[in-house]
Parts: structure tokens; sequence; C-alpha cells
């Protein structure tokens, strides 16, 4: 396995062993891991390494694009998983079985809404709308893609930005409840609590 910082090291790392597994940032100098994946992929001996993206890049459709025709490639957000969940994924991306190319842009698709719509309250059902899929099936497949629920993603998703706008604002905590999504402030401090392990408050307080 190797961890790739910078795009051009990684292709010069890649161009004298064939690595089992690549782990990409969308966001690296030199090359973006878009660039990289390109080239893996246009290369016969690591066609098939599978690759998983850890990345803060808030996803466009336009991203999920570029990535969805590339099999065997996983996407996670920073910041959203434990240590011992992204050991799993990394378990998951060696060895487990990978969704079909189209299932798994079903999976991206969803992040990239997410991203894009987290602050709007959003339902079960809107989700799966907007994907086109039964709720049911999303819900299977983006756990066995990335080890979560749709809805353990976003609400890890809201609490990520609200850590965020705590960090580098001045603003109520009632006031980022609602910015990151929750319309209910008590509902968002239960689950705040329970991501990070202390209130919203107490967070501030001493981060």
């Amino acid at each position: 396995m190797r961890v790739a910082e910078n795009g051009a090291t990684a292709l010069a790392v890649m161009t004298q062993e064939t690595p089992s597994l690549v782990v990409l940032d969308l966001m690296m100098p030199g090359m973006d891991g878009f660039e990289v994946l390109d080239w893996m992929r246009a290369e016969p001996r690591t066609r098939g390494v599978p690759v998983l993206i850890l990345s803060n890049r808030q996803l466009t459709l336009e991203d999920v694009r570029r990535l969805e025709r590339h099999a065997r490639v996983t996407l996670q957000s920073k910041g959203i998983l434990s240590d011992d969940e992204i050991a799993t994924a990394l378990h998951q991306s060696l060895f487990g079985k990978a969704l079909p190319a189209q299932t798994g842009a079903l999976v991206k698709r969803t992040l990239a809404y997410f991203h894009q719509h987290y602050a709007q309250p959003l339902s079960r059902a809107e989700i799966a709308r907007a994907i086109g899929v039964n709720g049911n099936y999303l819900s299977e497949i983006f756990r066995q893609e990335l080890g979560l629920s749709p809805w353990e993603y976003l609400n890890r998703y809201r609490i990520k930005k609200a850590k965020d706008l705590l960090d580098h604002t001045d603003k109520s905590v009632t006031a980022i409840a609602f910015e990151v999504g929750f319309n209910d402030p008590a509902y968002f401090n239960r689950v705040f609590r329970k991501i990070v392990g202390m209130s919203p408050g107490q967070y501030r307080k001493f981060s």
C-alpha cells in the first residue's frame, strides 16, 4: 500500500512498482487526485489497483462524473471516520468485494448531494428520490461501500461543518445548528455530543 500525498511522487513510485492499494487526496500539489487516477487507469499495470480517496474536498456532481468511470474507487471524506473505521475501510478496499462501478457511482452521487445540500432539511425519501433509487436499496449499497448508513454519514458531515463554524466564527450554537441543517437545536446538541463526546459549548471552549 502507498499513501500518496503528492501526485508526482505517487506516479514516480508506480512507474517502478505496482502497489496493492493507493490512498489519494483529490487535492494534492503537482498533480491532483483526479489526474493520478486517470493515469493509473490508463496504465495496464495499475488499472486494477484499488484506490481509496480520503479528501476534504466539497464534492460536486462534476467531481463524481470524473470519478465514476473508474472501477475499484472508494471515496471517503476526511474527518468523518474514526481511526478504527479508516482501518476497516482500508481492509475493505484491499480484500472486500467492490461494488460494480455503476452502483458505486450512486454512492458517490449521494455524497455529492450531501455536500451540496447538507444545510437544508433532508428526508430519507428526498435523498433517495434525488439519486433516483429506492430508499432501502440506497441504504444497503451506501453501507456496503462506506460502512455507514446515509443518515449516519449526513449527521457526521453536518457536525464536521458545525465544528468548523465553532472554531472560526462567533455565531451562536443555535445559529450554527440551523446553518448546518438541523431544525431542532436540542437534537443538534444530542447528535453533536454523541459524535464529538462533548456539547458544542464545551467544544468551543476547549478547542
